[in-house]
């Protein structure tokens, strides 16, 4: 089910934004990433319009929290699991080839943390409109009691990873 931007509770830079998915396909997209590559109507949009849909500075420092507030909670959690996950990676990569210096730079998000700014137009266009509370293949996250153990896990898995790393 499609829902109409005009009717929508959003601000009018946020209609404006859902309009440009609309017209490049944003309804019938699986991800942001298939919508974006190999798309002439998105690569036909101005440099400006292309940014606005792929790039937000509030998700980007703000990161899981924005997510929160815009009342999309499984997502939200979702890649706040998948950012830790990330962050842990990098961390033990960097301190296999004894960079510390970079492992620190790691742990407050610096990398992982543009996910966010990627995903969120797109995520949020689909919520409003699409009424999309999940990325398609992802419904074992449809569950609250999976998406709390993944997100526990997740934050095990870094808070594990940064006490291994600095005992060593």
């Amino acid at each position: 089910m499609v829902n109409k931007i005009e009717e929508l509770k959003v601000s009018n830079g946020w209609k404006k934004r859902f309009q440009l998915f609309n017209s490049i396909g944003g309804s019938e997209a699986k991800s942001i990433i298939t919508l974006t590559i190999h798309n002439k109507k998105y690569s036909a949009l101005s440099w400006w319009d292309q940014s606005s849909l792929v790039c937000l500075l509030w998700p980007l420092i703000f990161g899981g929290f924005w997510y929160f507030a815009k009342k999309m909670w499984g997502k939200g959690f979702v890649l706040t699991g998948l950012v830790m996950l990330i962050k842990s990676l990098f961390i033990i990569t960097t301190y296999t080839l004894h960079i510390e210096s970079m492992a620190r730079f790691y742990v407050f998000g610096a990398f992982a943390v543009g996910i966010y700014s990627y995903l969120g137009a797109f995520d949020y266009y689909k919520f409003k409109v699409c009424n999309e509370k999940m990325w398609p293949g992802f419904g074992i996250f449809k569950r609250t009691p999976i998406i709390t153990l993944f997100v526990i896990l997740s934050l095990l898995v870094l808070v594990a990873t940064i006490w291994f790393t600095t005992k060593l």
